[in-house]
């Protein structure tokens, strides 16, 4: 099969404001793709709208709420009006929270977790799977997480949310099966972005000693750039792949979920979580 070919295309990528979301407008752009930019945070879309136009490349920003139904559409109509076609999607917006068991969280924080990384994957996929179907060769990009893979204690909403776009993206690849369509849901580990500095602290306020502690165990634990992190992915995009784990916890973890999927948690508890609390 040949590579998916990237020149050309008009492309779409959502949490565009910092990290991968910005690395992949970069290096799509630098591919050759035409770059429509979304994200709620104004200042972060100006950066990597810099970033794309000091690399000599054209990019038009959107500042958009995931979550709001209504946005996503109004966004895919302006999009897809100004381009004519859509090409790719990549839904890379997300949302985490602090450590906190499931008895716990307020369903108000539960529903804004899913409204964000579980929603606004499939408010984006819905406003422009019509006009992905109309291109000679398309791809939609969901990015689940290592927590779609296995569970992990106080993180019930962050994995419910995650292991629904695992669910949601792999439908897709079937009842997209035989379009012009190409799926592949994202599967990152460790990622050092700004997702855990922009998570909703529950229970804790300011710049306490438990967030601090939270901080630096997720940085600890951050293996992965994420200009390498877009590279794979748009690696994997030209390779046609449905399914791609970032990282060597997320490849690790993969395989052991699948030779004992049952039994699992007692690795989590006796390793994973010991490391996050050294």
């Amino acid at each position: 099969m040949n590579e998916f070919d990237f020149k050309g295309k008009n492309a779409v990528i959502t949490g565009a404001g910092s990290g991968i979301g910005r690395e992949l407008c970069i290096q799509l752009a630098k591919e050759g793709c035409n770059i429509s930019a979304a994200d709620i945070n104004e200042k972060g879309l100006r950066e990597t709208e810099d970033a794309v136009r000091a690399a000599g490349k054209n990019i038009i920003c959107y500042i958009t709420d995931v979550s709001d139904r209504k946005q996503i559409f109004e966004f895919a109509e302006k999009t897809i009006y100004y381009n004519n076609s859509i090409d790719i999607v990549i839904n890379n917006a997300g949302v985490a929270m602090s450590d906190v068991p499931a008895e716990n969280i307020d369903f108000k924080d539960f529903e804004w977790m899913m409204n964000i990384n579980l929603w606004g994957v499939v408010n984006t996929a819905k406003a422009f799977i019509g006009s992905l179907k109309k291109s000679r060769d398309s791809y939609l990009v969901n990015t689940s997480s290592i927590y779609g893979i296995f569970a992990m204690k106080n993180a019930a909403a962050y994995t419910t949310s995650k292991f629904a776009v695992r669910g949601f993206s792999e439908a897709l690849v079937q009842e997209l099966h035989g379009t012009s369509v190409n799926v592949m849901t994202v599967y990152p580990g460790g990622i050092k972005t700004n997702i855990a500095k922009n998570s909703r602290w529950i229970g804790e306020t300011g710049d306490t000693d438990g967030q601090k502690r939270q901080l630096a165990r997720f940085e600890n634990s951050a293996k992965t750039e994420p200009e390498d992190a877009a590279k794979q992915i748009l690696q994997a995009m030209k390779r046609r792949k449905k399914r791609l784990l970032i990282g060597k916890d997320a490849r690790f973890m993969d395989l052991y979920v699948r030779i004992n999927p049952s039994g699992y948690d007692r690795f989590v508890r006796e390793h994973i979580l010991k490391e996050k609390q050294r």
